[in-house]
């Protein structure tokens, strides 16, 4: 099944209301306080079956440009994030750095998948490219792209990360729409943008985009801005998305959460030794 055609399959066997959850936009005096950290996060509740994605995007606004507030240091990519790391599990090829791990995960088994053994680079195989809806059979074609970048991600939430949990969440592996592997020109095209101002051109993906960028959202507890929530909405209803899209299971958030939380050991090593590298 194509990426154009997939929708992804809920269990719902309960769809609570959350009339009672109330939560308060804030605005301090001479600044800007982020919802994020002021709401509690009760719109993730083991007793309930199913994550409400869009109740969590409503209620996690932080106001103004995500990059203004003062408070914040200015973010640096390879200093904030660092590089592709070496991965915990091992693959039998034994090319693990987070590129070559990404790109043997996403290829077509069914075509071979080759690998340069003298740089342990991917080099060429066959992906179904998701954000043009193209077949590509050379990797050099090919960008990583993190779904919700790695700029909103330090902005929303990931400034407060110790070094190694950012590390981790630009190498995240624990699914399989953390990080995907994209047309290079499109992944350019995007840059740090989020929905309200670039949506992948092929129509029969951006609705399983939406659902993969805010299951990213409530597994990080990031974020979002008003225009981010305004589009996540209105491209939602406008694409005649699959009522389920809208919600993720709970236990799978909260699994996926836990795995958000335990850096893996390249990472680690990346906060001890305090690199500063780029992400290539």
């Amino acid at each position: 099944m194509g990426y154009g055609q997939r929708r992804l399959e809920f269990s719902l066997h309960k769809r609570e209301l959350f009339a009672s959850i109330v939560f308060v936009y804030a605005l301090l005096l001479g600044g800007m306080a982020r919802a994020a950290e002021v709401a509690p996060d009760m719109v993730v509740d083991a007793n309930v079956a199913s994550v409400d994605l869009i109740a969590y995007v409503q209620t996690h606004i932080v106001a103004g440009p995500i990059d203004a507030d003062p408070n914040i240091p200015k973010y640096n990519r390879g200093r904030d994030f660092g590089s592709w790391r070496t991965q915990d599990v091992k693959l039998t090829t034994g090319c693990n750095r987070t590129r070559e791990a990404v790109l043997q995960r996403q290829a077509d088994p069914r075509y071979p998948t080759t690998i340069n053994p003298a740089t342990c680079r991917v080099t060429t195989g066959l992906w179904h490219e998701p954000y043009t809806g193209a077949d590509v059979y050379a990797a050099k074609e090919l960008q990583i792209d993190h779904v919700v970048p790695l700029k909103n991600a330090y902005y929303t939430g990931g400034y407060a990360w110790r070094p190694a949990e950012r590390c981790h969440y630009a190498n995240f592996m624990a699914n399989p729409f953390h990080l995907i592997a994209v047309n290079a020109h499109e992944n350019m095209s995007k840059g740090d943008r989020s929905p309200d101002r670039y949506m992948p051109p092929s129509a029969t993906y951006q609705c399983e985009y939406l659902n993969n960028w805010m299951k990213i959202k409530v597994i990080w507890k990031l974020s979002v801005t008003h225009e981010e929530a305004t589009a996540i909405e209105k491209d939602f209803a406008a694409q005649n998305c699959d009522p389920s899209l809208r919600f993720a299971p709970t236990g799978e958030i909260n699994a996926q959460r836990m795995a958000a939380s335990q850096p893996i050991r390249s990472c680690e090593e990346f906060e001890k030794k305090g690199q500063v590298t780029p992400v290539d």
